[in-house]
């Protein structure tokens, strides 16, 4: 699979007056990291905006909404889409009450909490089409999607960078234990970073479609704000990475030790994406055939594989997919089996 475009989504959850935001970060992340990284939904923003469809992300409001109200023809067949998956998760996320997610005290953005009933999947067409694609790629790769909570300590940064780079979003959980004398929390989801230490933000609380903060200082926001009327000044305590993986890494980052750790699985992640996630079992080095041709695997593309051959007495370097491809040493059987079914 390829990376996602790194672009800014029109759509914007709302949690109201509701102690949800780890649900709506979750619910994003799902969206983000695991559906759209499947199946892309982009949206034509010009119809969406129009019909003002955000309002259906209204998560305090969502028992007042007709799905007749958000069909294709209204919010566009992607946009329709997403309304249905988002209330989807969510609805699971209340249901299954998640340890440890809520915004009234320390928590988790406990991602994987509702895969045991998420792979049962839901009858809706939108959801189950979308979810059936997954959970088929999901088998066919054999991977996972797996959640690492990293502890803000140096190196979380650029931690950040890696992933956004890929397209994908990372959770932020923010507290604040001084302003309003109590301990506060609240769950952002982070888009993307600029510069060498600020983070992009989209927040279910917020009237702005994306915020900017430092993530090593402490920040106010506006959006939440203590009973005197003061802003909340936050800081960001820990990130959650879910990612699609076949090498789980490592769960909790809490020490330098551990960082340099989760960093060497991210070098190896990024730099070897599309190798780590392909559908085949090929790797640089590999022997392969294609037809009579015999060749050797040199690198790995985002769409395939760089094969050298000799044609002749002349030495070729070529791309093929990987199902042109047949592994040789010990697949002679499988070989005569492929070329009767074709």
């Amino acid at each position: 699979m390829a990376a996602l475009e790194k672009k800014y989504s029109v759509t914007e959850t709302k949690q109201g007056k509701e102690l949800s935001c780890a649900y709506h970060v979750c619910c994003k992340l799902l969206l983000r990291n695991m559906v759209e990284w499947v199946h892309p939904l982009p949206i034509d923003e010009a119809l969406y905006t129009k019909n003002n469809c955000n309002r259906f992300f209204n998560t305090e409001e969502m028992d007042y909404h007709d799905p007749r109200h958000f069909t294709p023809d209204i919010c566009t067949q992607n946009g329709h889409i997403k309304i249905h998956l988002f209330r989807y998760f969510y609805q699971l996320y209340l249901n299954a009450s998640c340890s440890r997610v809520g915004a009234v005290k320390p928590m988790h953005m406990n991602v994987p909490c509702i895969f045991e009933m998420l792979y049962k999947n839901d009858s809706r067409p939108p959801v189950k089409r979308i979810m059936d694609e997954v959970i088929q790629l999901k088998d066919r790769l054999h991977i996972t999607w797996s959640s690492t909570e990293v502890i803000n300590m140096p190196g979380l940064f650029p931690a950040i960078q890696k992933i956004i780079r890929l397209g994908f979003y990372v959770g932020a959980y923010l507290i604040d234990e001084t302003t309003c004398s109590e301990h506060a929390s609240h769950a952002v989801t982070v888009i993307d970073t600029v510069g060498e230490n600020q983070i992009i933000f989209k927040d279910s609380l917020g009237s702005k479609d994306y915020y900017t903060a430092n993530i090593d200082t402490l920040f106010p926001l506006e959006s939440d704000v203590c009973k005197n009327g003061k802003p909340y000044h936050y800081r960001v305590e820990h990130c959650v990475f879910f990612l699609p993986c076949r090498d789980v890494p490592i769960g909790f980052v809490d020490t330098p030790e551990k960082m340099e750790a989760f960093h060497a699985w991210l070098d190896e992640y990024t730099s070897h994406f599309h190798e780590l996630l392909s559908p085949s079992t090929f790797k640089v080095g590999d022997k392969v055939a294609i037809g009579s041709i015999r060749g050797q695997i040199e690198t790995i593309v985002e769409d395939g594989f760089m094969v050298t051959y000799k044609e002749g007495t002349r030495t070729k370097t070529k791309r093929f997919s990987a199902d042109q491809l047949t592994k040789v040493g010990g697949t002679r059987r499988r070989r005569k089996s492929r070329k009767r079914i074709r």
